[in-house]
Formats: structure tokens, C-alpha cells, sequence
């Protein structure tokens, strides 16, 4: 047995494998830099990397106190500056706005003359220039159209007042076929719209009730009427008023309607009785529109089978029973 065997063996060292040798430098240029911002936080030093004197003044990047003044007056120098210059680009981008404002003012007001005809351009011979767009046309379009729509509404406004009116009226709606007035009384009470109840007493209470809700619409009704009788007398009068300042005639009234002739019911005839025989027999001499003239063409055509010879005629089984 070999006495080397049973000595220890020392450990193997520790090595690390890499494939790319690059990537260990760059492992030990991190670990560098670890070490000297720890060693920067712990003492203070000012500087950086390998150059820095750890706890003394007088480093390589050491900043002293005139360079400081000096970095901040230029600093200062170069805010003032910037400043300057945008304060100056500041004033001319206003001034070249207003510019644009006031021509485009100046542009807008010729405009406006132009529409209404105020302004009119001439040659060296004093013949007018021809534009390509006619600037009035629209205006003048408008006011026809202003006229045409609003003329006789603003005739037929001014004779309801003696006021003159210098504006104009808006146009009446066309007239639309009525079919829900929101104007009228909504029936709200009524015998389809509230349950009377099986008690006598509340019944004939609410029996009550109603009676006087009703008389009191039909107060509001005569009062409703009344005022809109007075509105129509008042619209008269302005309108002779109206009539006799401007040498008319007055206008004639029209005959009111006369009453219509209470229906006499005795003169409508009683239903007749009538037995299910004769109701029947009747439905039977009915006198169809689309009946009329098939009797006749039935009849013909039994004449025509009658003279038709034997050997022309269908077989005996084609008419089935």
C-alpha cells in the first residue's frame, strides 16, 4: 500500500471558467467601480475612478470655488441669453399676428362693402372691373328670399297693432290635418277611470266628487270661452281701427251659421222583424254585381251541348258526379 494514499489532499483552487475573456474584464471593471462609490460615500472624497484622493482636498476633478463662481456666471450669462432671444422671437411672432389680424380685418370689411355695394373698383377710364364672383349676388338672393317668405306675414302682423313694426314676423306653420289637440280637457275622472268602491257611503261620496269635478269644468270651459271671446272683440276693434286710419271701408261680418234642426227621431223607421225564412231567403235573391250575367252564359252553354252531335261529345266518364 502506497503511504501517499492515506496523506490529505489538498483542495483544488477555485478557477473560473469562461468562454469569452472579455466578459471577466468587464466583471472586474464593474467590481472596480462598486468600490469607489462606496469608498465616495464613506469618506466624502470628491472625484471619481482611480484619480480620486480619498479624504483630501486638491483632487484631479477636484471643483474649486472660483471655478464654481465662474461656472455659474456663465451659466447665468447663457439663461439670460436664451431668455432674450425667446423674448424676441415672442414679440415678433406677435407683431407678425397682428399683422395677419389687421389684413385679414381690412379684407373682411371690403368684403362686406363689396356685398352690399358700397364700394365700387374702376378702371383708369373709369369702366367698372369685373370680378369673377359677384360679391351681391348672395346678398340680393337673400333679401328676395326674406321678401317672398316673410312679405305677407309681416303685412298681416303690422294690421293687428296700431304700433308700426320695423322688424319682420316669423312665417306661419303650414296648417297640418289635426289629430291630437293638446289644448283640449284630458279626461282624467270618469267611470272607465276610477273604481268605485262596493261600499254605499264612499261610493255615493265619490259619486259626489264627481259630479262637482265636473261642474267645475264646465265653469272653466265658460270661463275659457269668455276670454277668448273678449281677445276676438279686441282683435276687431284694432283691426277697424286699423281699417278706418288707413280710408277702408269697414269690414263686412259674416252671417253667423243658423242652428242646425234638431233630428226628430220619430221619423226613422223601426227595424222590421223578419223570420230566419225569409232572411234566408232573401240572402239567396241577393243580387251580386259579380253574379250578373252567369245565368245567361250557363244557359248557352247547355244550348250549345244539346245541338252539339253525339260524336263530338266527350266520353261518358268525364263528367263526374
Amino acid at each position: 500500500m502506497d503511504p501517499d494514499d492515506d496523506a490529505p489532499k489538498k483542495p483544488d483552487s477555485k478557477q473560473l471558467g469562461a468562454s469569452d475573456v472579455s466578459s471577466i474584464f468587464d466583471l472586474k471593471n464593474e467590481l472596480l467601480k462598486r468600490k469607489s462609490e462606496v469608498a465616495q460615500r464613506g469618506s466624502g472624497a470628491v472625484g471619481t475612478g482611480d484619480y480620486a484622493k480619498i479624504g483630501k482636498a486638491g483632487g484631479i476633478l477636484t471643483v474649486k470655488a472660483d471655478e464654481k463662481t465662474r461656472l455659474r456666471a456663465e451659466t447665468d450669462e447663457r439663461k439670460r441669453r436664451i431668455a432674450e432671444h425667446e423674448a424676441a422671437m415672442r414679440a415678433e411672432d406677435e407683431a407678425t399676428r397682428a399683422k395677419q389680424q389687421k389684413i385679414m380685418r381690412e379684407k373682411s370689411e371690403l368684403y362686406e362693402k363689396l356685398q352690399n355695394g358700397e364700394v365700387a373698383f374702376t378702371h383708369n377710364d373709369n369702366t367698372p372691373v369685373e370680378f369673377m364672383v359677384e360679391f351681391h349676388l348672395k346678398k340680393k338672393e337673400l333679401d328676395e328670399k326674406q321678401d317672398r317668405e316673410f312679405g305677407p306675414c309681416y303685412d298681416e302682423w303690422e294690421g293687428e297693432d296700431d304700433r308700426p313694426r320695423t322688424s319682420r314676423a316669423a312665417p306661419r306653420k303650414p296648417v297640418q290635418p289635426q289629430r291630437y289637440n293638446p289644448g283640449e280637457d284630458q279626461r282624467v275622472y270618469g267611470v272607465s277611470h276610477i273604481n268605485l268602491s262596493q261600499d254605499e257611503a264612499k261610493r255615493q261620496a265619490k259619486i259626489k266628487e264627481l259630479y262637482e269635478l265636473s261642474e267645475a269644468t264646465n265653469k272653466a270651459r265658460e270661463k275659457k270661452a269668455q276670454l277668448l271671446k273678449k281677445e276676438r272683440e279686441k282683435r276687431d276693434e284694432r283691426k277697424a281701427a286699423l281699417r278706418k286710419r288707413l280710408g277702408l271701408p269697414p269690414e263686412e261680418k259674416e252671417p253667423s251659421p243658423p242652428p242646425a234642426p234638431e233630428p226628430t227621431y220619430l221619423d226613422i223607421p223601426l227595424p222590421i222583424n223578419e223570420t230566419v225564412e225569409e232572411t234566408y231567403a232573401k240572402k239567396l235573391k241577393s243580387d251580386r254585381a259579380w253574379d250578373r250575367g252567369k245565368g245567361t252564359y250557363n244557359a248557352w252553354i247547355e244550348r250549345q251541348r244539346e245541338e252539339r252531335e253525339d260524336e263530338f261529345a266527350p266520353p261518358s266518364s268525364y263528367h263526374r258526379r
